[in-house]
């Protein structure tokens, strides 16, 4: 599969990274930052998406973890975070030290472990911080 451009694209992501093909994207407004791109599968993957029926997706986390994703046939998906799946968007926070997203009222104070730089950390780096400790 390739990226392709699409008509709702504002911009490009890598486009100066020769280590990584160009992305045609749409990065959505404040606060989500949600990026669509647009792919384009090969005659030949076509046809094993349609007898085989399954995509996988990768995705470089740089060692941290994954974010939610969405794979989807529309374009633009206005509010992809699903409140009835536990994700609600006034109080999803981002972990300082892994990135992953979490319920804010799930959440401790990082500041203690990052020199009072501020942010939240999620329930499993508390964990592994106060291991770290004893």
């Amino acid at each position: 599969m390739k990226p392709i451009k699409f008509k709702k694209q504002n911009c490009t992501l890598a486009k100066d990274q020769p280590e990584y093909l160009p992305l045609p994207a749409h990065v959505g407004p404040d606060p989500d930052k949600v990026v669509t791109s647009c792919w384009r599968p090969s005659f030949i993957e076509r046809l094993k998406i349609l007898f085989i029926g399954r995509i996988y997706v990768q995705q470089m986390t740089f060692r941290l973890l994954s974010q939610p994703i969405t794979v989807t046939l529309s374009p633009i998906i206005e509010n992809p975070i699903d409140i009835e799946h536990g994700i609600n968007p006034d109080r999803s926070v981002n972990c300082y030290f892994c990135g992953v997203l979490f319920d804010e009222r799930d959440g401790y104070p990082a500041d203690e472990y990052n020199g009072n730089d501020g942010g939240e950390m999620c329930p499993r780096c508390q964990k592994e911080k106060i291991k770290l400790e004893v």
